[in-house]
This record gives C-alpha cells, sequence and structure tokens, in this order.
C-alpha cells in the first residue's frame, strides 16, 4: 500500500503491484483504498503473481 499527502491535505492511499523483470522495476496500481480491502488486494495481487512466474520473466 502507498499513502500520498499532497499539499492541500489529500491523502491518497492506492494498493500496488510492484515486480522486477531484467532488473527494472514496474508497478500495477490494483486499487484505491477503501473500494478495494487488504483482502482483495492480497488476491490480486497473488494472481498477478501466478500469472509472471508461468510468463517465467
Amino acid at each position: 500500500m502507498e499513502a500520498r499527502v499532497y499539499s492541500n491535505g489529500e491523502i491518497d492511499k492506492n494498493f500496488y503491484f510492484r515486480y522486477k523483470q531484467n532488473k527494472k522495476a514496474y508497478s500495477i496500481k490494483i486499487g484505491k483504498y477503501p473500494q478495494i480491502s487488504l483482502a482483495d488486494a492480497i488476491e490480486k495481487a497473488n494472481r498477478f503473481n501466478s500469472i509472471l512466474v508461468l510468463v517465467k520473466f
């Protein structure tokens, strides 16, 4: 989860799936909290990880 605080006081909370391919970092936004729960974010991250294992980057 990443939380960003902006100068106007607004807080933005998002879940990301992060991975590396060929020494380069990537991130995929899973969703915004609280629209997506922690459990759902973990489930989606596990699915992304399974796909990466199948593709074998």
